[in-house]
């Protein structure tokens, strides 16, 4: 954005970052998409959370469940996925498409294959928020099942990452 409209709008909120008193980041948000992407836009955000004692980060992983699904259509390459058999592939796509639920016999059986999922979504960069505190030095520490409880959580099957800072 032109620094003109900037300084003309006091009040302009483009982007956001929240910082919790116990040092964890969460929702950062680009207000205004067309500015660009987490990563783009909310790194001085977290740089100065960093200095206000930010020292892990919690990320939403709003799209896993669509690259899982594509995945699973061999519309992407997902190499986890080559490695199941029909039945786990089966149950894999009940997760991803939202028809069951983190307390379901189902995804608790397939909780450690939907987490290696998670992690290779982080590790490849696709989360927004997630790739927006990696390119500031944080390391995945875990993946939360069941925590997402924001609207958008059926895009990720209600997981969260958690990144600490070194």
């Amino acid at each position: 954005m032109d620094l003109e409209t900037v300084q003309k709008v006091p009040q302009l909120h483009l982007a956001r970052l929240n910082l919790k008193s116990d040092g964890t980041m969460y929702g950062a948000k680009v207000i205004n998409r067309t500015l660009g992407s987490p990563e783009e836009v909310c790194g001085k955000l977290v740089d100065v959370a960093r200095k206000d004692g930010g020292i892990r980060a919690r990320s939403h992983l709003h799209g896993l469940s669509e690259w899982v699904l594509n995945g699973l259509r061999n519309e992407t390459t997902i190499p986890i996925l080559q490695e199941e058999d029909d039945e786990v592939l089966q149950d894999i796509e009940k997760i991803a498409s939202g028809q069951v639920t983190y307390s379901d016999p189902i995804y608790q059986a397939n909780k450690d294959r939907w987490e290696r999922l998670a992690q290779e979504f982080v590790k490849l960069g696709l989360g927004g928020e997630a790739a927006l505190y990696q390119s500031k030095g944080a390391s995945l520490s875990s993946i939360e099942h069941g925590t997402d409880d924001s609207e958008y959580a059926d895009t990720s099957a209600g997981v969260m990452a958690l990144f600490t800072f070194e």
